[in-house]
């Protein structure tokens, strides 16, 4: 059983709003009552953005190193095909994007639209970017001073619970995750959204 997280490994100071201390943290919660699942983590492990070092994490709350896989190291840094990243998506049983607060992530998106439903935050975009096949996860405050507003911290075991209960219900294919999906299309955005907001701003 397949966890997959895909992010960006960037941070500020001490805060990662991707939230990958409170998975990882889940996840080893979640991976000790099993022997069947793996996590495959989609982003560079050693923070040379600013971000964390995510092996220090993992191996902190003692994910046995068999359990985790990450990306290829230099396929990453050179560019993933569309196509390669989607047979990767595919490859997952539920995909984990719990954060601190998102703007429109579009990983959360991608892997609904190879049939993955996700665990992500009830908060933000975020839980209006989750297939009814979802889990969303409740969290509390957390004040951000750098941007003077506030986060939300996902509740590491609201994250267990839903990947728990995506494990339970099984591996199976989920039509209304791709046709949820699909609203974000780019040409049907472009088509629906912006281009009739053009022409009447065009208009003006």
């Amino acid at each position: 059983f397949v966890v997959g997280m895909n992010f960006t490994n960037k941070a500020g100071g001490f805060i990662h709003r991707k939230a990958v201390a409170e998975n990882f943290l889940a996840f080893a919660v979640f991976a000790s009552k099993h022997d069947d699942v793996m996590l495959y983590i989609h982003s560079e492990p050693f923070g040379r953005q600013s971000g964390f070092v995510l092996p220090n994490i993992l191996q902190a709350r003692g994910v046995p190193a068999e359990k985790v896989k990450f990306v290829d190291p230099i396929a990453y840094q050179y560019g993933i095909s569309q196509e390669d990243l989607a047979a990767i998506y595919s490859a997952w049983d539920v995909g984990l994007f719990c954060n601190y607060g998102e703007g429109f992530g579009i990983p959360q998106v991608e892997a609904q639209a190879c049939g993955v439903p996700i665990v992500t935050s009830n908060f933000a975009a975020s839980a209006e970017l989750a297939s009814s096949d979802s889990f969303l996860v409740n969290g509390q405050p957390f004040w951000d001073a750098g941007q003077h507003t506030w986060f939300n911290v996902p509740l590491v075991q609201g994250i267990v619970d839903g990947l728990e209960q995506a494990y339970q219900r099984g591996k199976k294919e989920f039509p209304d995750t791709v046709a949820f999906a699909k609203q974000y299309d780019a040409d049907k955005v472009f088509a629906e959204g912006w281009k009739p907001l053009i022409e009447k701003l065009s208009k003006q």
